[in-house]
């Protein structure tokens, strides 16, 4: 049965059937509602359930050409191995000509060029939808074109009249910041409507960003009334110049005076805990004050969350079975990951059942190539049980973890994009425990313990200042070596060469007292060199941004060599045989930096500070034995520095079966350490069954 003109298309595109596959001018006889609807209806759900295979040949099957090429887009850009990029052309340019008049077609072949990387696709696309897009929508679309082709002056016209529509008032401040934010997400891949949002990104955006400064600054200059209504925009502008930041190198404290911005207009939890997590990097910021703030968000949380509970009914049995949850979003190829999975694979299973929240979407078949990390796979046959719950609102994921029974939760997170701090602030568990992924307290009140060493938080050090009671292990973490690691590298002796010192450091700790303390050594070793590789050091402005401060220092630029990054970890591991003696930053420390170097052989000198941020370090050059790489004040530092790089026995020395020396010392030592996390666990559960 035909469907009435005015009824809604059955092909599900929600205009009226005359205006789609009910035009006169389709060229098709209408297809039955029967027919057309549940057979798309069959192909879609296959294709959300991953059912790839069988998805096809439901498409295959269906009566509509226009339909068919639809979904055969969808079908070629999924997370499927057989997604074929070219196919997916062929399919939207064949949709679009049997649909010359659908919008969405338009928009999807818009998509797929951004996604591609093809800006001749994107800009054909745009021609061909003249007369079928919105004139806000045509102009957004050539705005985001220009701003990746680095036409500035035209991207910003064309967002100029894609704003238009949304405009409250005719003030030309809200047209230029709302403008100069389409500029700046164009540019870091968050396009309106785009399926590219995570997919294109370039690296250097410093002309959307000082352009999205001076909107801002701008604003600053209407009256209250007309400030409060753009409140919403002017909190992400400032945001967004914060998060651009702080991945630069020298601009931690800028990104930290960006959130203050963003907490003037009014208080955003966002902001507050990227703050929190800046603060970490910063040298200007004494402890006791970065303890301060943080404790200052915990009353926060608490007032807007209200109580925790504190009823559970978990067995208060001290000697039975425990289930150990973890919470994290880097159950991944990342840092973290490399320190949980020893813990996993030698924890007692008989004693403890271990269960991870994996705070990423659901890795179900619709989504299959999160399970391409191998390190996810792994750490997924060590966990007993393990789900992926970033869809989860904090609420439902509490009620998620008390369902399970969890006894002990350990947050793997802290503060650090992709916490899940609500979770813990709820508590979701009778004992609730914080370690590894931050180098600071939580805050929280119901975050019951913090694991630390004595190193790192020595005992009755001043500087503890935290809200959790901290435990203290024998050895902070044991780290998982990659499976496949270069041979050491024995380099020749110095003086045939130039000495090279070097840091694999995240550059956001490079911060200027590190960089003064760097030039300090290279001037007292005027031979040498210093080697420094993160991936933000490929963009232009972060490299030059690092160069002239230490150029400022007296360091001539020629003495660096600035590397970014590798796309196999084997192949970045080897950039360890470029250097002599790794120097560690400050406040911040390395970890898992610490931990390739010595793999690869490499010594790292430290400067022990006054807390847990600044021991790291320390902790584990303690472990090794190698006290004689810790300095405490600055003067030490160089003095350390200089003696190895002029003393090449004393640094060989040192180097000396260093691989062997680390892979036997507690730092790599899973067993060990996961016998001393049970004991203490077990220790807390008992304490908090004696209080029950």
């Amino acid at each position: 049965m035909t469907p009435s003109r005015n009824a809604p298309c059955p092909c599900g595109s929600g205009r009226k059937f005359k205006h789609c596959h009910g035009r006169k001018d389709s060229g098709r006889r209408p297809v039955s509602k029967t027919a057309l609807s549940e057979a798309a209806l069959t192909a879609r759900r296959l294709l959300e359930a991953g059912q790839y295979a069988q998805a096809e040949a439901a498409i295959g099957r269906l009566p509509d050409d226009a339909m068919r090429a639809q979904l055969e887009v969808h079908l070629h850009t999924s997370a499927a191995s057989s997604a074929s990029p070219h196919a997916a052309k062929e399919a939207v340019l064949r949709w679009c000509a049997l649909s010359p008049r659908d919008p969405q077609a338009c928009r999807t072949r818009v998509e797929l060029g951004l996604h591609s990387g093809s800006l001749d696709d994107v800009e054909a696309a745009i021609t061909a939808g003249q007369t079928v897009l919105a004139r806000s929508e045509l102009a957004t679309h050539a705005g985001v074109l220009a701003t990746l082709r680095g036409q500035h002056a035209d991207a910003m016209r064309q967002f100029r009249v894609a704003v238009g529509p949304q405009l409250k008032s005719r003030q030309q401040e809200e047209v230029q910041l709302r403008a100069s934010l389409m500029a700046f997400e164009a540019t870091i891949g968050n396009y309106a409507g785009s399926a590219a949002r995570d997919q294109y990104r370039r690296v250097d955006f410093v002309h959307e960003r000082e352009t999205l400064r001076a909107a801002l600054l701008s604003v600053d200059t209407l009256k209250p009334a007309a400030r409060k209504a753009l409140a919403p925009l002017i909190q992400l502008g400032w945001r967004h110049l914060a998060y651009s930041v702080t991945f630069d190198f020298g601009r931690i404290d800028e990104g930290i005076g960006c959130l203050a911005r963003v907490n003037d207009v009014g208080v955003d939890i966002w902001a507050t805990l990227n703050r929190l997590t800046l603060l970490n990097y910063s040298d200007a910021f004494e402890a006791g004050d970065i303890a301060d703030a943080h404790r200052e968000f915990g009353q926060l949380a608490r007032a807007r969350l209200g109580p925790a509970t504190t009823r559970f009914s978990n067995p208060p049995d001290p000697g039975r079975r425990l289930r150990i949850g973890f919470v994290s979003a880097d159950f991944r190829e990342h840092s973290v990951a490399y320190f949980v999975r020893p813990l996993l694979e030698h924890v007692d299973k008989g004693q403890f059942e271990t269960f991870g929240y994996f705070n990423q979407p659901d890795a179900g078949a619709a989504q299959p190539a999160i399970d391409n990390d191998a390190m996810t796979a792994a750490l997924r046959n060590a966990f007993d049980r393990f789900f992926a719950v970033g869809d989860l609102h904090d609420t439902d994921l509490v009620a998620r973890i008390r369902a399970d029974r969890v006894d002990v939760l350990v947050d793997l997170h802290g503060l650090t994009t992709g916490h899940r701090v609500g979770v813990f602030v709820e508590r979701a568990a009778p004992v609730q425990v914080t370690w590894l992924g931050y180098p600071n307290t939580s805050g929280i009140d119901t975050m019951d313990y913090r694991l630390v060493d004595a190193v790192t938080d020595p005992p009755g050090a001043a500087f503890a200042g935290g809200t959790e009671e901290l435990i203290r292990l024998e050895c902070l973490a044991a780290y998982s070596p990659p499976e496949d690691y270069p041979p050491v590298c024995n380099p020749g002796p110095a003086d045939e060469r130039s000495f090279a010192f070097g840091s694999f450091n995240n550059t956001a700790k490079l911060s200027p007292k590190t960089v003064r303390l760097w030039a300090k050594v290279l001037d007292a070793v005027p031979h040498a060199t210093l080697t420094l590789k993160y991936p933000s050091l490929s963009q232009t402005s972060v490299r030059q941004r690092l160069s002239q401060a230490f150029v400022d220092q007296g360091v001539d630029a020629s003495r660096l060599h600035l590397l970014g990054a590798d796309a196999k970890l084997h192949d970045h591991l080897a950039r360890y045989h470029q250097i002599d003696l790794a120097l560690d930053s400050y406040p911040y420390n390395g970890t898992t930096t610490n931990c390739e170097s010595f793999l690869m052989g490499v010594p790292v000198l430290t400067l022990a500070g006054n807390d847990h941020r600044s021991r790291v370090t320390a902790s584990q050059l303690v472990a090794l034995g190698f006290t004689q790489l810790i300095a405490h004040s600055e003067e030490e530092y160089v003095e350390r520095a200089s003696a190895l790089a002029h003393d090449a026995a004393a640094l060989t020395a040192v180097r000396n079966n260093l691989r062997e020396r680390f892979l036997e010392s507690p730092l790599v030592d899973g067993a060990a350490f996961a016998r001393d996390f049970e004991l203490r666990v077990r220790s807390m559960w008992r304490k908090w069954c004696e209080q029950t």
